[in-house]
């Protein structure tokens, strides 16, 4: 009885893990595709990374927070940020 349970256990794992990732290759390709729709066709405005917030939501979580302690630093020293 214990080993059908771990059959059947790892069967669902086999069923299920390819379906998680199926969908988190669609939701990395509906962020991207998101980023490049906002860049296509006449006026577009492009995204906005002039917040922290949206610094956060388009970065790495490290390359987020060296691109806000850049601006800051070039802003008190009245510079361009080097990131």
């Amino acid at each position: 009885m214990h080993s059908r349970r771990s059959f059947l256990a790892g069967a669902v794992a086999a069923v299920l893990l390819p379906a998680a990732a199926h969908a988190q290759d669609a939701s990395a390709k509906a962020f991207l595709d998101a980023i490049y729709k906002a860049y296509i066709g006449k006026d577009t405005k492009g995204i906005a990374l002039d917040s922290d917030a949206a610094l956060r939501r388009y970065f790495e979580p490290s390359l987020a927070a060296a691109i806000v302690k850049d601006r800051k630093a070039a802003a008190r020293r009245k510079e361009v940020p080097t990131l």
